[in-house]
């Protein structure tokens, strides 16, 4: 899991969801091996994400399998009713990320960074406790919209090999 909005904007900030897991390295982020992919957990309740994105930096550069993932909550880029967040535009190219999965707008929206097609970028809050309708003109210039869906909920499967990743929407 990452944490978002929902997580921390309480009275206990984010103690209780510190309290129900029990995640690798600090908690705060991290990363979990599985398989072929690496997966790497980032923490956009803080929008300082300077050293996590440090960290990310060494942990990719070290990491052995074909595939790296990054999952965070609030998406860098969204057709959704709370747009871009310019804090979790991290540089994933440079970094050799493949597909950074977030959340935040209940939307399924896969698009890519214009002059960066090598990383894909995932949002998907279909599972959330409404459904939001996407707004392309959110998206602003530099991004390009592949697919963008708010009718229902969904759910995206994974299917990774030594050799191939390949994602899948379903709605449920």
């Amino acid at each position: 899991p990452t944490p978002g909005n929902h997580d921390a904007n309480n009275q206990d900030g984010l103690t209780p969801y510190y309290n129900f897991f029990t995640l690798p390295h600090n908690e705060v982020y991290y990363k979990v091996r599985w398989r072929p992919v690496t997966l790497y957990s980032v923490n956009t309740t803080f929008t300082n994400l300077t050293e996590q994105v440090n960290w990310l930096q060494n942990e990719v550069r070290l990491s052995a399998t074909p595939f790296n993932i990054v999952f965070l909550h609030h998406p860098p880029f969204s057709a959704g009713p709370h747009g871009n967040n310019s804090f979790s535009q991290i540089p994933f190219n440079d970094m050799n990320i493949d597909v950074v999965f977030s959340g935040h707008d209940h939307i399924y929206q896969r698009l890519v960074k214009d002059g960066e097609e090598d990383v894909c970028y995932i949002v998907n809050g279909l599972g959330g406790k409404n459904v939001n309708g996407c707004n392309l003109d959110k998206l602003g210039p530099g991004v390009t919209n592949l697919c963008c869906y708010g009718e229902d909920y969904g759910a995206v499967k994974v299917i990774a090999t030594y050799s191939e990743l390949k994602l899948a929407f379903y709605r449920v």
